[in-house]
């Protein structure tokens, strides 16, 4: 992946079982990052996040409509805390409302995509996107000691 000399490790959150699925079928399909890891909620990614022993993500894949803290409200949790603040965050939402896109980059995200659906040669095709485009997307930030 371009000049990126770090294990890339991908976080899904998504309540979706069968959406998080496709997105971590595609990834694994196309080789595209190291490991995955699959929360299905806010508070599991924010716990995820701090913890010192998981992890640290290239890249969050965040949905938006979540039961309980939605992915706008995870968001802001994830710009508001010093010591993750600087994970790209990509919305992969089925919502193609402006003011969702509106708000997000508003928050800070660095990427918004409309979920193709269940077709996984397009979760694929969306997920290559992703990948492909994201050197330019990463922010440094020191190695987990």
């Amino acid at each position: 992946m371009g000049g990126y000399a770090e294990p890339l490790h991908v976080v899904v959150c998504d309540d979706d079982d069968v959406d998080a699925e496709l997105i971590v079928e595609a990834l694994e399909r196309e080789s595209v990052a190291d490991s995955y890891t699959h929360v299905d909620s806010g508070p599991a990614l924010l716990a995820y996040l701090r913890d010192p022993k998981t992890p640290r993500p290239c890249l969050i894949l965040l949905d938006l409509s979540m039961p309980g803290m939605n992915g706008h409200d995870t968001l802001r949790a994830v710009r508001g805390d010093r010591s993750i603040r600087d994970i790209v965050v990509c919305v992969y939402s089925t919502s193609g409302e402006l003011r969702d896109v509106r708000e997000a980059h508003e928050i800070g995200v660095q990427g918004y995509l409309k979920k193709p659906g269940t077709a996984p040669n397009e979760t694929e095709r969306v997920v290559r996107g992703i990948m492909a485009h994201l050197e330019y997307f990463i922010l440094p930030h020191p190695p987990r000691v």
